[in-house]
């Protein structure tokens, strides 16, 4: 063998293909001034991947790259592909760019990460939804889907990525039912319409084993349900909801919370959300908050027998290691319904022993409280953790 021999091109075609689907398609076209056997064989591997921003430079625009994605398509005609890449900015040619993805659909491509502007709101193509072939999908970003079709199926699909997708309606939910066999689902920012965010926000799947949820709005959502039953790994970031009327994850084992706290947001809804975790090895638990913590109505569920002796326990299970607040930068506790009970006051403690920078707690003493010496035992709870107490006046009707 001598030093000038050319070991690449004696290797066979589908060879060469394998090694050029490691580049893009754009890098890959530079091998076509090798030879002639060169000139078109970069169409051809099993990874096709465009990126419109890869021709900007003096000497091309958006026009040289729509011919450029034109050109590859039309020269490797049904050539099956495996994965289909398209970063696609531009503020126009919609119809086209549907046109290439449908060429992908049509030669079984498996793998389809699409990366498109906003204007496509109402233009994306529908036969993404009724593909048979495709295992891994990725969507984004800042585009909206007016409507997943009622017989949308995705039988193969495994790996479902949305990011900064606005569904209308409850496209969403449409989408997840068409997914038979969805093991991981990705979700960065609010797949929900905001026009329609006082409806139930619902993740449901028989077969997701693992969920990754960031979608972290201006608002904190009225209710949300997972209906998850083989959910093994949960990273969910989020204002905590109003409601979480169902929480089926009996199988979970590993779960990441970063919750954020709404002004107004029910203490309870925390705790119900906390308590369906209950079957969970490894939890990752953390809470963000303003620096003002408003609690609308008593820190504690209350039962009492006839003689108003409490029955229930002074502390909630799910809270009562309460490791969650240390990380709170709450400066201002307001309690807007204080009762004076032994759970109240023993609520209180953990609160002024866990919250690292409380300075001041405002309370309005509920109008007829049980406990007639509630004020007192709260006045001397505050002095000995050193902590300034402000008593607000009832409200009126």
């Amino acid at each position: 063998m001598t030093g000038d021999e050319d070991r690449i091109s004696n290797l066979p075609d589908d060879i060469v293909c394998h090694i050029l689907s490691f580049l893009s398609t754009v890098e890959a076209a530079l091998t076509s001034v090798l030879s002639k056997r060169w000139r078109n064989l970069f169409a051809f591997t099993p990874n096709l991947s465009f990126d419109h921003l890869e021709h900007r430079n003096p000497n091309s625009n958006y026009k040289v790259f729509r011919k450029f994605v034109d050109r590859v398509l039309a020269v490797s005609g049904n050539t099956p592909v495996k994965k289909f890449t398209l970063f696609h900015r531009h503020k126009s040619d919609a119809y086209r760019v549907n046109r290439w993805i449908c060429d992908a659909l049509n030669r079984g491509v498996s793998d389809l990460d699409l990366y498109l502007a906003l204007e496509y709101s109402h233009s994306f193509p529908l036969e993404v939804f009724s593909c048979k072939t495709i295992v891994k999908l990725k969507l984004g970003t800042l585009f909206g889907i007016a409507m997943v079709p009622e017989n949308a199926s995705l039988p193969a699909l495994k790996t479902l990525v949305l990011g900064t997708i606005a569904f209308y309606g409850c496209a969403f939910e449409t989408l997840l039912s068409a997914c038979p066999v969805l093991k991981e689902l990705t979700v960065i920012g609010n797949p929900w319409d905001r026009k329609h965010w006082e409806q139930c926000r619902t993740v449901s799947c028989p077969t997701l084993e693992r969920l990754i949820l960031k979608c972290k709005d201006s608002n904190a959502p009225r209710t949300i349900t997972f209906d998850t039953p083989k959910l093994v790994y949960m990273d969910y970031s989020d204002y905590v909801a109003y409601e979480y009327p169902t929480l089926i994850l009996n199988s979970l084992v590993e779960a990441k919370l970063s919750l954020y706290m709404g002004i107004y947001t029910s203490t309870s809804a925390p705790t119900k959300l906390i308590n369906g975790l209950r079957n969970v090895e490894i939890l990752n638990l953390s809470f963000e908050t303003s620096e003002t913590l408003v609690i609308k109505g008593p820190l504690h569920q209350h039962y009492y027998d006839d003689k108003y002796e409490q029955v229930s326990k002074s502390v909630c299970e799910c809270l009562s290691g309460y490791s969650f607040l240390t990380s709170c930068p709450v400066k201002i506790l307001e309690i807007t319904e204080y009762r004076g009970s032994k759970s109240d006051l023993e609520q209180m403690r953990h609160f002024m022993e866990k919250l690292p920078c409380l300075e001041l707690v405002k309370v309005r003493v509920a109008a007829k409280p049980k406990f007639p010496f509630a004020t007192e035992d709260l006045q001397m709870l505050l002095r000995a953790c050193k902590m300034q107490l402000n008593f607000l006046p009832h409200q009126t009707n």
